[in-house]
């Protein structure tokens, strides 16, 4: 879904799809936050938010409870805090984009 006109919220309910590999809205028009229950997504292997206008923190325990995830692709949006320090746990990540955002503090 990615170069359309979607805006809004991303719907909690997302979260529901556990079965998931891959969600990517690229180049849209999302706002808010990336509801909790996308990173309780077991088989997810790719999360590609980049170039929305989400905003707040990520979740300390993103990297919990999915350890398949290969790609984290959240560059210009208006994410702010810290990066979590438990990224480390995503052991299978091989592309990580953060850049043009608000993060402040140290990288883990």
């Amino acid at each position: 879904m990615d170069y359309n006109f979607i805006n809004g919220n991303i719907p909690q309910e997302i979260g529901n799809h556990s079965d998931l590999e891959s969600i990517s809205v690229k180049y849209n028009q999302l706002i808010g936050s990336i509801p909790f229950g996308i990173f309780n997504m077991s088989y997810l292997r790719v999360l590609d938010f980049s170039a929305n206008s989400l905003s707040r923190m990520l979740p300390e325990n993103m990297c919990d409870n999915i350890q398949k995830l290969t790609g984290i692709y959240l560059s210009l949006n208006q994410l702010s805090g810290q990066i979590p320090s438990n990224i480390y746990k995503c052991r299978n990540l091989e592309g990580l984009s953060l850049s043009y955002n608000h993060f402040s503090g140290s990288i883990p």
